[in-house]
């Protein structure tokens, strides 16, 4: 990752947020679901609240 925000000469956040919305944008991405909506939020919420 260092050397494409080097290569492009933007922050990294910036390249991450783009590449996320990319992926969710996909067509073949929308329908995967790997674990139910609460159990995201309870994994993930706290360590973000943290």
């Amino acid at each position: 990752m260092t050397c494409l925000v080097r290569r492009l000469r933007r922050n990294e956040p910036v390249l991450l947020v783009a590449g996320g919305c990319r992926i969710g944008l996909t067509p073949e991405f929308r329908t995967l679901v790997l674990l139910p909506p609460p159990v995201m939020l309870l994994l993930f919420l706290p360590p973000l609240l943290y």
